[in-house]
């Protein structure tokens, strides 16, 4: 647990600067929702920002295996629009009874 307030006793003590970037990052990683203690945000935590040159979606590794997993998603979104169609050819369906 991080902690910007003085109240709170036993915890790493961490300047703002870094309590606003650990708020940034878990609010692009938050799905839906993300909480505050006070309800109040901070502009600085929905600022998008570009990849570091070292991250690992800039490797080769990284960029192969993005490719890969486009062309998964591509793959899976044609079957399933095969299926409702009824195109899928899936020989071991059972009918509905």
């Amino acid at each position: 647990m991080f902690a910007h307030d003085k109240a709170y006793g036993g915890h790493f003590r961490a300047d703002k600067k870094f309590i606003d970037e650990v708020n940034r990052y878990i609010r692009f990683c938050s799905h839906e929702y993300f909480v505050t203690q006070d309800g109040h945000t901070n502009p600085f935590w929905f600022e998008e920002r570009g990849l570091p040159a070292d991250a690992w979606e800039n490797t080769e590794e990284g960029k192969i295996s993005i490719a890969q997993a486009e062309r998964y998603r591509k793959m899976r979104e044609q079957y399933e629009a095969a299926k409702r169609a009824g195109e899928t050819g899936d020989r071991d369906a059972v009918p509905d009874r």
